[in-house]
């Protein structure tokens, strides 16, 4: 993973968590061990890589995950299901 992506990674969750403060709610069916990935409509190789990496944990941790997307309302958790 790039520096650039390590650093809108790290911007992406600072500001989902600062969402999740105030909302508390959109957790309410995420497992407590899940892994959360964010993706992002205008850099479709970030939200790739990301993925990826989401799949990667699911297949080898047996990890839940999901996708994490802002959009105009505030974000929305999508659960990933593994590509056969």
């Amino acid at each position: 993973m790039s520096n650039k992506d390590v650093k809108k990674n790290f911007a992406l969750s600072a500001a989902f968590n600062s969402y999740v403060v105030k909302n508390p709610a959109i957790l309410k069916n995420v497992p407590k061990k899940a892994c959360i990935v964010f993706t992002v409509k205008s850099d479709p190789t970030f939200s790739r890589n990301n993925v990826a990496l989401a799949e990667r944990m699911m297949r080898d941790k047996k990890t839940a995950c999901y996708k994490a997307e802002k959009s105009a309302g505030g974000w929305r958790l999508m659960r990933l299901r593994l590509s056969m």
